[in-house]
């Protein structure tokens, strides 16, 4: 029994460890990430209602940066969550660009008193520099 523990917690080590590719180019700075949910969700009498999120990205590099792929989600929330969304996108971001997107979403309540857990976000933005591809992720509580 240790042993198959021990081979499991050197599994779990050797993965974690590893790399998918997607990991940023050393020459090239990391982009700012901002997501806001100004509007309040108001859910009424239902059990879902549209949200408005949106995506605020800043190239802080000396290169052009694309803007791949947006995916949202809210992790760890408990009253209500948006159902994740993923966008794709085929922008290019000038140095020093900033651009906002908006994307709609739907929150779903998981109670039924009216939600007062403040939103939760979770984006996982993948862009491209030359021929790589690389991916950012920003929580925002």
């Amino acid at each position: 029994m240790k042993k198959l523990a021990l081979f499991a917690l050197s599994m779990l080590i050797a993965a974690c460890g590893s790399t998918n590719g997607a990991a940023r180019p050393e020459n090239v700075a990391q982009p700012t990430i901002e997501l806001r949910a100004d509007r309040a969700i108001f859910f009424g009498g239902a059990n879902s209602a549209p949200a408005q999120i949106d995506l605020i990205v800043t190239n802080n590099a000396e290169t052009v940066l694309q803007l791949v792929e947006a995916e949202i989600s809210s992790p760890g929330m408990l009253e209500y969550n948006i159902i994740p969304i993923r966008r794709t996108f085929n922008e290019e971001l000038a140095p020093g660009e900033t651009r906002r997107y908006q994307l709609m979403a739907t929150a779903v309540r998981q109670i039924d008193l009216a939600p007062n857990e403040s939103l939760s976000l979770r984006a996982v933005v993948t862009f491209g520099s030359g021929n790589q591809q690389f991916r950012e992720i920003v929580n925002k509580r």
